[in-house]
Order: structure tokens, then sequence, then C-alpha cells
């Protein structure tokens, strides 16, 4: 957030340098036209987490040498 403060005299052409400053601005990341992200990241992120910790389980159980 800006806030910009112009004496009274110089307040027509500040609106017009702030009006030409948004209009060059790229467009918002909030678009709705953008594709959803695919579904899948916690699932795999789940099955990565038990696999570690069935293979941890195992590795500690093995005899030590």
């Amino acid at each position: 957030f800006v806030h910009v403060r112009v004496e009274e005299e110089d307040y027509p052409q500040a609106l017009e340098i702030i009006r030409a400053w948004e209009a060059a601005q790229p467009p918002s990341s909030d678009s709705k036209d953008e594709p959803a992200r695919p579904a899948g990241g916690l699932q795999l992120f789940l099955a990565g987490f038990v696999l570690g910790a069935a293979l941890m389980y195992w590795w500690l159980k093995l005899p030590s040498v």
C-alpha cells in the first residue's frame, strides 16, 4: 500500500502519473484463469513419510555389529 500526499494544485498531475503507473503494472497473480495445481502432492508426501518411517524402523531393528 502506498500513501501519496501532494499539494492541491499538483493533484491533477499526480493523479495522471498514478493512473499511468497502475496501467503499466502486470496483471495480479490472483487470476482465476490459471490452471489449478494438480492434486497428489499431499499423497506423495505421505507415501514418502510412511516409506521412510518403515525403512528407519527396519534399520534400527538390525542387530548391532
